[in-house]
């Protein structure tokens, strides 16, 4: 085991056999890693996204790294690695109630975002925890960024009305479907997030 960027444990695989012949094209360089998200409910392998010509299976599992399930730290996940043996990158499977470089649950953002919007939500708790109330209000900020509000109206085109507010812009977004958890696949398959068009959700 060793440590990844941010202080993340990382969990390796022995690598294969030098001398089994599937497994010699990808003895190169990590290139680079990419996250991808799905419900914990599906334990199938996932498709390679990478642009290689083999049709064959080419991921294989390599290790896992720890990450936080929530705002207070306490607790820690495992997210399963899987390696393209054809380019020698690497595929995340991100739980999809989690944000790409978030510790809080997606729905706590969406409760606090329509809370914030003034949208119908689930009652906010009467004592909400510092750290989550620190970090709820991080990713706000983020999200109002002109950078976010160009980002994501270009991402959505003719599908929402246009916006001249966050609080806009967020409304819409909810009006195309009541979970964020499918907006955030949406982006996803677009290589963006809510919060950041983040280089690891990019083939």
């Amino acid at each position: 085991m060793h440590r990844g960027n941010g202080g993340v444990k990382m969990h390796a695989l022995p690598w294969p056999n030098s001398h089994d012949r599937t497994w010699r094209s990808a003895q190169v360089c990590f290139t680079g890693r990419m996250q991808l998200r799905r419900s914990p409910l599906d334990q199938s392998l996932p498709k390679c996204v990478f642009d290689h010509p083999e049709t064959e299976q080419c991921l294989h599992r390599h290790g896992s790294y720890d990450r936080c399930d929530g705002a207070s730290g306490n607790v820690t996940i495992m997210v399963l690695r899987f390696l393209c043996k054809f380019t020698g990158r690497t595929i995340s499977l991100l739980p999809d109630r989690l944000l790409p470089y978030r510790a809080v649950h997606v729905s706590e953002v969406q409760a606090d975002f329509d809370r914030r919007c003034v949208l119908p939500s689930k009652p906010a708790q009467t004592e909400q925890d510092a750290i989550l109330k620190g970090c709820l209000r991080r990713a706000w900020h983020r999200f109002r960024t002109s950078e976010r509000q160009q980002a994501l109206t270009t991402f959505y085109g003719q599908r929402i009305p246009l916006s001249n507010s966050p609080q806009a812009l967020w409304q819409a977004i909810r009006q195309t479907s009541d979970s964020l958890e499918g907006r955030l696949l949406d982006l996803a398959r677009e290589g963006k997030s809510l919060l950041g068009d983040y280089r690891c959700l990019r083939a």
